[in-house]
């Protein structure tokens, strides 16, 4: 799936690749959004994305009220236990 091209951000839950996609190879796999992914695998390494991806393996967040931003999530994880 991996074309090292394209608009659709490839998310795998090991490390973390620069790897992209076109959307007629990513077909029905593609999610739109912000999110930030939690690899489960072997790597469990912490993405964010902000556009089409297809995501491997990960537990996915994203935020219901789309005038919150991810970086005040961010920073209250340091802070506080969720």
């Amino acid at each position: 799936m991996n074309l090292n091209s394209g608009n659709v951000k490839l998310l795998p839950s090991s490390k973390n690749y620069e790897w992209w996609t076109d959307e007629k190879t990513a077909g029905q796999f593609i999610n739109e959004g912000e999110v930030i992914t939690l690899g489960v695998a072997r790597y469990a390494n912490i993405k964010k994305h902000k556009g089409k991806f297809v995501s491997a393996n990960n537990h996915i967040l994203s935020v219901k009220d789309k005038s919150k931003i991810f970086v005040y999530f961010i920073r209250n994880l340091r802070t506080k236990t969720i």
